[in-house]
């Protein structure tokens, strides 16, 4: 197939299209890298920052979590233990044999 001499021009303007895009992509690509890498004294404090933020919620959460847990253990295992003697000494004292 033998191209005119106007599918030639698109074609070309196509390629340097193209390449105008691919440029862009890796110009921005660059520079978003290099500006999050520009941050190194920012970069230490907002983590120390975050690491104690984290542990600080994350102490909160497990300590409700905890306090919820283990309420509910104390409760179950006290009812066991008495529940028993309990209901025998109102049986007995409600008149049963």
């Amino acid at each position: 197939m033998v191209l005119g001499e106007a599918s030639a021009e698109v074609a070309r303007r196509r390629r340097a299209a193209l390449a105008v895009v691919v440029g862009l992509g890796i110009t921005a690509g660059l520079g978003g890298y290099l500006v999050g890498h520009s941050g190194g004294e920012d970069l230490d404090a907002v983590r120390a920052a975050g690491t104690a933020q984290g542990k600080h919620e994350s102490t909160a959460a497990g300590t409700r979590g905890g306090y919820r847990e283990g309420f509910r253990e104390g409760r179950r295992a006290g009812y066991k233990q008495t529940y028993r003697r309990a209901y025998k000494a109102a049986y007995k004292e409600a008149g049963g044999p």
